[in-house]
């Protein structure tokens, strides 16, 4: 399992391999993380979504009405759909309906540290949803903004920043936007005035998709007003965006190779190895799969790279493919499946 990293022009240690540490013993898979590893997830052999907490692991189901789990804050509060129609905040144990006045449908898909949640309501069975936040008790919609109005609030942070995605039921516009304040921001265009917003950190920092001049989408990462092209040329890119980090690093992969992005400069890593880099965390360390080439769905080995070290991982079960690295900081979050196939959540720790 060895690999060689280069970040720029350096290379990396490579540390042995390291067995999979299962602290959540019963299959599943997950939904959300927090950073210090709270887990939200779909218990299978007994039905439900449920809470793993770090400290502890044990499963705390979220109720019989939860068909859906939207986000996670760092206080472990969850947010998501109930079988009814409704959205939920679930705290400690309580959980409260966000039900809208009108009786639309609602979808609540992310939650801050502040108790203020977006997400989207549909208008009726027909209607497109329009975004939406809840705070203070109060569902607040979003603004009439020129065309079109259909679309779903994707992301909140602490400075109450919601990232807004707009677009046309035939997709022939699709603009992304930040909602602050009661001001709605255009994030604007790499030149083909379609853009697709995935992402918002604390610092309102925004990670997405844009159409170029040719009609090509793109990643971009926008700060401070600006949109950048986060692909290394101007033609023949081949890669992918998974993740942003709250110092604003991007993760994911070019031409097949875990990737990331430092200050919107692209560095490829573990260039001799195939994978993704799908996980990253505050202090830099990102995480994610490599696989071999030649037969990419036998064997995917998780991996966690830390101050120019690279740590590979044991999987349940190597036969099987499927493997998946969702989060990482002291330890690394993802799914692996076992004999008979089923997923476990497992949680991989480094010594």
């Amino acid at each position: 399992m060895a690999a060689a990293l280069v970040l720029g022009s350096g290379s990396a240690a490579v540390a042995s391999p390291a067995p999979p540490t299962c602290a959540i013993s019963a299959p599943g898979t997950t939904s959300r993380r927090t950073p210090r590893g709270d887990i939200t997830g779909y218990r299978n052999e007994a039905g439900g979504y449920v809470l793993w907490r770090h400290d502890t692991y044990v499963p705390v189901p979220l109720g019989d009405q939860v068909s859906g789990v939207g986000d996670i804050n760092r206080r472990a509060d969850v947010v998501g759909h109930l079988s009814d129609g409704a959205a939920f905040l679930w705290r400690d144990g309580t959980l409260t309906r966000l039900a809208y006045p009108a009786g639309s449908p609602v979808w609540a898909a992310a939650v801050n540290d502040r108790d203020e949640v977006a997400g989207f309501r549909g208008v009726d069975d027909w209607a497109p949803d329009r975004p939406l936040v809840w705070r203070n008790g109060t569902f607040q919609d979003f603004p009439t903004w020129h065309v079109p109005s259909a679309g779903e609030a994707v992301g909140i942070n602490n400075r109450s920043q919601v990232l807004v995605n707009l677009y046309a039921p035939d997709g022939s516009r699709q603009h992304a936007l930040l909602w602050w304040h009661g001001a709605v921001t255009d994030l604007g265009s790499l030149g083909g005035g379609l853009s697709w917003a995935v992402a918002l950190n604390e610092t309102g920092t925004v990670l997405g998709w844009s159409t170029d001049a040719a009609g090509d989408w793109r990643p971009f990462r926008w700060e401070h007003g600006t949109m950048t092209d986060l692909t290394p040329t101007a033609a023949g890119w081949n890669g992918d965006i998974t993740t942003l980090g709250e110092n604003g690093d991007v993760v994911g992969q070019v031409d097949g190779h875990p990737a990331l992005w430092r200050r919107g400069v692209l560095s490829e890593t573990l260039a001799d190895r195939y994978g993704v880099a799908t996980a990253i965390n505050d202090r830099g360390d990102l995480a994610g799969t490599t696989f071999d080439p030649v037969n990419p769905d036998i064997v995917r080995t998780p991996f966690r790279w830390r101050h120019d070290t690279v740590t590979t991982f044991g999987i349940l079960y190597p036969r099987l493919a499927g493997t998946w690295v969702n989060a990482v900081d002291d330890r690394v979050i993802g799914i692996s499946p076992a004999e008979g196939g089923a997923d476990h959540i497992v949680i991989w720790t480094a010594h």
